[in-house]
């Protein structure tokens, strides 16, 4: 099983590298970032009110933890993570779908574990993986190739 940390490079990898997007945009065998961005455009899986609303909890939230202890800040992501990946689900691609409907039934009861440090963190980890796990699935990076 690979450590959290090596889960955290490959999503770090695929979602802030600018060689990694260009390397998974020449993989996935789409010419430039301009054709990716028309080709999404066309799959959009948050209707802008959706969007609009994870965006204002996303800001509250920021604001909100200047007060807050700072062990809510996961818990605030986490719901952001619950409600996007709701908001999402029934327009989500079958490589998708198992990993959306996971966050919709584990985080309500990860975020039951909160006062318990160490079953907190492997529940976050464990998420991690599976989040990175989703990455390969939408990447020519997989193991099989595919």
């Amino acid at each position: 099983m690979p450590s959290v940390y090596s889960v955290y490079s490959v999503a770090k990898f695929f979602c802030f590298n600018r060689k990694g997007y260009n390397t998974a945009i020449r993989t996935a065998g789409v010419a430039s970032g301009r054709r990716i961005a028309r080709k999404m455009s066309e799959n959009w899986v948050l209707k802008e009110d959706e969007a609009i609303e994870l965006l204002a909890l996303l800001i509250t939230s920021a604001r909100i933890q200047m007060d807050e202890p700072a062990h809510y800040a996961p818990m605030r992501l986490l719901t952001a993570t619950e409600r996007l990946s709701s908001a999402i689900l029934e327009r989500a691609s079958d490589k998708s779908r198992d990993f959306l409907q996971g966050n919709i039934e584990r985080i309500p009861e990860l975020r039951m574990t909160m006062s318990d440090v160490d079953s907190y963190a492997a529940g976050l980890d464990q998420l991690c993986r599976e989040g990175a796990e989703c990455l390969l699935l939408h990447s020519a990076l997989s193991e099989d190739g595919s």
